[in-house]
């Protein structure tokens, strides 16, 4: 403010009395500081404007520019809704694609969480629009088993959802989908993903399990989360919650420990009468236990089975827990010093001694080099294969080559002409010495 005036015919007058501090006093806007100071926000120009006269503290004006520079997303409150029965809501999502499919081909694996007792269920996948047939079957499940209806669906922004809406409008569900690019507003079923996960990595590292065992171990993580209390639900566990009984817990074993199999259908009277497997979780509909043959690499369900809760077959040698690389489950022993002696059996002993310092010239479809055993006591161990024949003459010992002679490979393609030459017709020459009696 520069004084105090009075307008007459279009001017302003400045009457001679004035109040000095209002004469000298000029208003410093404050959205000069503000851009000259880098757009703050009102704290620090708060604290400036009390320590420094000049700096005027004023945030009536609005900043444009502010909003366009700083603007975040606003937080997300917590939801109040809370289901009074089980089946009122469920949560769905889908998480995948893994790089290593399960060794059931999935890639995928579709969440279902219930509300109210937040009981999960999983479905491995093997591609995404197998969703649609699941969710139906699921609704139908429910049905019968509980006899009562799904009421709402809470599931992202996924096609996979988007597209069954005539589904959800025909049995009456109403629908609930988040808005584009808001995973918070599933978050019920995100977190029970970072669950599930955690649980399922713990179990795979425990038993040193390559990665394609990963489906094994994410359906043995939710069979084992569903019954375990949580403070969510006041201590108790989602199995109680939804079936109104406490689970049992006798049956549960260490997940990818040692077990055998009963054979329950041998070949013959000296047939093995158990498998050798690991324990793999617990199948659905049957009173067992489902195991991974060491032997047949194949999986099966038993209820004959002995555990060694101890010891995990895969331990053996150590696993890069990103590769998906088999190992040899039961590995040869590390330290070998055996004698070419001590691998011939007690009746073999005429079968030694025609073989030692000898050459061996039986045909074989392989061939091996002429090689004095007693000479060379640095030769890795021998392994002899028997050909059942009458005649003992075409029992065949294999001795592995030295690293000194190593053994060369000979082709057994047929030689063709070049490629290059195939329009010409190449004759060869060859060179005759002077005979002594040709003439001059």
């Amino acid at each position: 403010m520069i004084g105090l005036g009075k307008q007459h015919k279009g001017l302003y007058y400045i009457t001679r009395q004035q109040n000095p501090h209002l004469v000298h006093h000029v208003n410093r806007h404050s959205s000069l500081w503000h851009q000259r100071l880098g757009h703050p926000s009102a704290a620090p120009l708060q604290a400036l404007s009390k320590s420094i006269p000049e700096v005027v503290f004023d945030f009536s004006n609005n900043c444009d520019v502010c909003p366009l520079a700083k603007q975040s997303r606003l937080p997300f409150s917590s939801s109040l809704i809370k289901s009074v029965a089980p089946f009122d809501l469920i949560h769905c999502d889908i998480w995948g694609p893994h790089r290593v499919t399960s060794h059931s081909g999935g890639s995928y694996f579709l969440t279902i969480v219930d509300d109210y007792s937040r009981f999960t269920w999983i479905h491995l996948m093997s591609f995404k629009y197998e969703t649609q047939s699941l969710l139906k079957s699921f609704f139908s499940w429910v049905q019968t088993q509980f006899n009562c209806r799904i009421k709402s669906l809470r599931a992202d922004n996924g096609a996979e959802f988007i597209s069954m809406r005539t589904f959800f409008d025909d049995n009456g569900v109403f629908f609930q989908h988040s808005c584009p690019s808001k995973p918070q507003q599933n978050g019920v079923v995100e977190r029970k993903h970072r669950h599930l996960l955690n649980v399922g990595r713990a179990l795979r590292f425990q038993a040193h399990l390559p990665l394609s065992f990963w489906g094994e171990s994410i359906q043995t993580a939710c069979y084992l989360i569903n019954r375990l209390p949580t403070p969510l639900l006041s201590h108790k566990s989602p199995y109680v919650m939804l079936h109104h009984n406490p689970p049992p817990y006798t049956h549960m074993r260490v997940f990818g420990c040692l077990c055998y199999a009963t054979n329950t259908h041998p070949i013959h009277k000296f047939d093995k009468r158990a498998r050798r497997c690991i324990f793999v979780g617990y199948p659905l509909g049957q009173k067992g236990y489902r195991v991974f043959g060491l032997e047949t690499k194949k999986f099966s369900t038993s209820r004959d089975v002995k555990f060694y809760e101890h010891v995990f077959p895969f331990s053996t040698q150590p696993v890069d827990y990103d590769d998906d690389t088999t190992i040899p489950v039961l590995p040869l022993p590390q330290d070998i010093s055996h004698s070419p002696d001590d691998l011939i059996g007690p009746d073999d002993t005429s079968f030694s001694s025609s073989v030692d310092n000898s050459n061996i010239s039986n045909p074989s479809p392989i061939v091996s080099p002429d090689i004095n055993i007693h000479d060379n006591p640095q030769l890795s161990p021998i392994l002899h294969i028997r050909e059942h024949h009458q005649d003992l003459s075409n029992q065949v010992l294999v001795v592995p080559t030295s690293p000194s002679e190593p053994q060369l490979r000979r082709s057994n393609r047929v030689p063709q002409p070049n490629i290059k030459l195939r329009d010409y017709h190449v004759y060869h020459a060859n060179l005759l010495e002077p005979s002594a009696t040709s003439a001059t």
